[in-house]
C-alpha cells in the first residue's frame, strides 16, 4: 500500500488584530451575541463584524454537524410549528402533534442548503425525546422570534442593543415569560444563570417595550429550554438592582468594543468550533506546537483553576484537530479492511453504542428495584450511559432473587437498541510492510466492581 501525504492545514491569511490607522469601529446596534463574542475573543469578534467592513474576506470553516447549524435549525422549526399551534389555538401538550414538527423541521431544512444530513438526524432525535415535555397555551402568547431594539442612554449618548426573543407570553397570572430554546449539551451553573447577559438584555427589552406596556411591579421570568435536556427549562429573575448593574455592565462593554484599536486572540471555550480557526495565529500555535507550561505555585488555588481553563480549551482544540483527521481516515477506510502505515495499522472496531429509547422509564425501574427515590439514581447515572446501566445491573444481582432480576432484565431490553458505532483504531504495527496484516492481539484487563447506591 503506498504511503499516505501528509494532511497539511489549509494555507489562509492570518488574522490581524490591529485596526487601520483612522478606521472608527461603529455599529448602529449590538446584539448580545455580538458582545459575548468579543469577551470571548476579540479577535474573532474582529474577523465578523469589523473586517466584511473592511473588504476582508476569510476562508470560513464549514461545521456540517457544529452547534450553530442544528441550534439554527431547531429555532426554525419551533418557531414554525408554534405559529401552527398558535393560529390554531391550541392549549395543551404537543406530543399528539409531533408530525407537525417534523414536518416543519424538513421544511426547515430545506430552506437551509448549508446544514447536513447528519445535523438534520441529531435534530430529529433531539425532537423524539423533547417533544413529549412541551407545552403550548396560545391563549398567552404575545409574540414569536419577537424583535426588539433596545437603546441605552447615558450623559455619553446612545447604546443601541437589538435581538428576538424566541417566545414570549404573558400568563394568566399577570407573569410575562421569556423563552429561548438551547440546544447546548451543558447546563448552566447557578453562577451562570444569576450572570446572564442574554437575560438581563432580554427583561430590559420586554419593560422597555410601549407595545407590550409591562408594569413595573409585574414580574418578568425568563426560561432557557434546554432541548438536549428533555423537562429541564432553567429559570431566572432579576431584581431592579441587577437590572442596572446590567445596564452600566452593557453600556461599558460596547464603549470599550468601540474604543478598541487591537483586538487580540484569547483562548476560550469555543477556539475548537470557531469559524475562522484556521486563519487564527494562537490555533495555529496550539496545532503545531500544544500549548506552553505556565510556571504556577500549587498552593494559589485561583491559578490552578486559571491554568486548568486554560489547558482544558486548549485541549479541546487538539481533540477537535484529531477528529477532524479522524473523519478522514474513516474516509480512506471505506470498503477496505485496514490501512498501514510505516508504524501503525488503522482499521474500524465492529462495535455498538446502546440507546437507551425512555430513559425516565430505565431511572423509574431502578428506583422501584433499589427501592430508592429516583432522584437519587438520577444523581448517579445523570444521562443514561452504559457504563453506570451495567454497575447497576451487576448490582441488582445481589438484591433480587433469579426470577426478579430476569423480570428487570426483559423489561430494560425493551427500552435498549444497539446502533453500529464503529470507532477508528491504531496499532503499533508489528510486521514487515510487505506482509499482510493480521488480526492484532491485545491483552484483556478484567475488572471487579462492586455497585452501590
Amino acid at each position: 500500500m503506498s504511503q499516505t501525504q501528509t494532511l497539511q492545514l489549509p494555507k489562509t491569511q492570518m488574522l490581524e488584530s490591529q485596526l487601520p490607522k483612522g478606521y472608527t469601529h461603529h455599529r448602529e446596534f449590538h446584539s448580545h451575541s455580538s458582545i459575548d463574542l468579543f469577551c470571548n475573543c476579540p479577535q474573532a469578534y474582529k474577523a465578523r463584524y469589523i473586517d466584511p467592513k473592511l473588504g476582508i474576506e476569510h476562508q470560513v470553516v464549514e461545521n456540517p454537524t457544529g452547534p450553530l447549524p442544528l441550534g439554527t435549525l431547531l429555532h426554525r422549526c419551533l418557531e414554525l410549528a408554534t405559529q401552527e399551534l398558535w393560529a390554531g389555538g391550541h392549549s395543551g401538550r404537543v406530543v399528539k402533534e409531533a408530525h407537525l414538527y417534523y414536518d416543519m423541521l424538513n421544511q426547515a431544512f430545506a430552506e437551509d442548503p448549508s446544514a447536513g444530513a447528519a445535523v438534520l438526524i441529531e435534530a430529529q432525535e433531539i425532537l423524539k425525546h423533547w417533544l413529549p415535555t412541551e407545552l403550548v397555551d396560545a391563549q398567552s402568547i404575545r409574540g414569536l422570534e419577537w424583535p426588539f431594539k433596545l437603546i441605552l442612554e447615558d450623559l455619553e449618548g446612545d447604546v443601541g442593543i437589538r435581538g428576538y426573543i424566541d417566545r414570549l407570553e404573558h400568563r394568566g397570572d399577570d407573569t410575562v415569560r421569556i423563552v429561548d430554546y438551547k440546544s447546548s449539551r451543558l447546563l448552566f451553573t447557578h453562577d451562570e444563570l444569576r450572570r446572564s447577559r442574554q437575560a438581563s438584555i432580554y427583561e430590559l427589552a420586554v419593560r422597555d417595550s410601549t407595545v407590550l406596556n409591562v408594569h413595573p411591579e409585574t414580574p418578568v421570568d425568563i426560561e432557557f429550554v434546554m432541548l438536549r435536556h428533555p423537562g429541564i427549562n432553567q429559570r431566572t429573575t432579576r431584581s431592579p438592582e441587577q437590572l442596572n448593574q446590567a445596564f452600566t455592565e452593557i453600556v461599558g462593554l460596547v464603549r470599550k468594543i468601540e474604543s478598541t484599536r487591537e483586538f487580540r486572540p484569547q483562548l476560550n471555550k469555543n477556539c475548537a468550533y470557531c469559524e475562522v480557526r484556521h486563519a487564527c495565529p494562537l490555533w495555529r500555535q496550539i496545532v503545531d506546537q500544544g500549548l506552553p507550561q505556565a510556571q504556577i505555585d500549587p498552593m494559589d488555588v485561583t491559578a490552578v483553576a486559571e491554568e486548568y481553563e486554560r489547558m482544558n480549551n486548549a485541549a479541546k482544540i487538539l481533540y477537535r484537530r484529531k477528529e477532524e483527521l479522524g473523519d478522514v481516515m474513516r474516509t480512506h477506510l471505506i470498503g477496505q479492511d485496514h490501512i498501514q502505515t510505516r508504524n501503525h495499522i488503522y482499521r474500524l472496531s465492529k462495535t455498538t453504542e446502546t440507546e437507551f429509547l425512555d430513559p425516565h422509564r430505565v431511572i423509574q425501574i431502578f428506583a422501584k428495584a433499589f427501592k430508592q427515590p429516583q432522584a437519587r439514581i438520577m444523581a448517579r447515572i445523570g444521562a443514561i450511559r452504559k457504563g453506570e446501566y451495567d454497575t447497576l445491573m451487576k448490582a441488582l444481582g445481589g438484591r433480587l432473587d433469579l426470577q426478579e432480576l430476569a423480570k428487570v432484565k426483559a423489561e430494560m431490553k425493551t427500552l435498549m437498541v444497539q446502533n453500529p458505532a464503529p470507532k477508528l483504531q491504531a496499532y503499533k504495527a508489528s510486521v514487515p510492510e510487505s506482509r499482510p496484516a493480521g488480526k492484532v492481539k491485545r491483552e484483556r484487563r478484567t475488572r471487579s466492581t462492586r455497585g452501590q447506591i
